[in-house]
């Protein structure tokens, strides 16, 4: 049983105990072996595409000679390709941290 306060992923419903011996998750109960130890390790390879900038610039198609627009999209944590099981392979401390958000931003840059 854990008893601490911290917020667990889904798949710890899945632990290991007497009446569930049939998973390769942990029990979670703290032993002389090491609690963060073999038994949690898990590969953490990824590709992330973190950064993402499109823009086109718009200025021949308004047809003025004193403007100049460009149209653009940026995104950031667009996606992980990871198996993972945790919220984030960058983090060295799962346990004492949020997923990374994802933001989209589209604009215009006009200048007169």
């Amino acid at each position: 049983m854990l008893r601490d306060n911290y917020n667990y992923l889904k798949e710890i419903q899945n632990r290991w105990s007497s009446d569930n011996v049939n998973t390769d998750m942990p029990s979670g109960v703290v032993n002389s072996f090491d609690a963060y130890g073999a038994p949690l390790w898990q590969k953490a390879s990824y590709l992330r595409l973190k950064n993402l900038t499109l823009g086109y610039d718009i200025t021949r198609l308004l047809k003025v000679d004193k403007i100049s627009a460009r149209i653009y999209f940026t995104g950031q944590n667009i996606f992980t390709v990871t198996d993972y099981k945790g919220f984030d392979p960058e983090v060295e401390n799962d346990r004492a941290s949020y997923p990374q958000q994802k933001t989209f931003s589209l604009g215009i840059d006009v200048k007169f």
